[in-house]
């Protein structure tokens, strides 16, 4: 999943990203939490959470946690922070303007 960033987002204005969250709320539970309510999904819709992975960011960016969340359904609620949201293949992901690093992130995480 990668989302568009809205045009009026003050960083990466309608760039595509993935939902990350900082390190200090770091767990299963919290990347549940995470995810609820930036999709707008039911709990009932998490199959589980599969796997967290820790990635170090270069070129000042803040460090983020990449997660793999099984759904059972595809269609979620985009809050004002997103205009747009694609379910994409990894190698699909040069084919979108994406914010720094990204790409490299899911070559490192697409094995998972």
């Amino acid at each position: 999943l990668i989302l568009k960033r809205a045009a009026s987002a003050l960083s990466f204005p309608e760039m595509w990203e993935t939902l990350s969250f900082s390190e200090e709320e770091y767990n299963a539970s919290a990347a549940r939490e995470y995810v609820i309510e930036n999709l707008g999904i039911d709990s009932l819709d998490i199959s589980k959470v599969t796997h967290v992975h820790f990635i170090q960011k270069e070129q000042n960016v803040d460090d983020k946690k990449y997660f793999i969340v099984d759904l059972k359904n595809p269609f979620i609620e985009l809050g004002h922070e997103y205009s747009a949201y694609e379910w994409i293949m990894p190698r699909q992901i040069s084919s979108y303007k994406a914010v720094p690093g990204l790409a490299e992130d899911i070559e490192k995480v697409k094995n998972y």
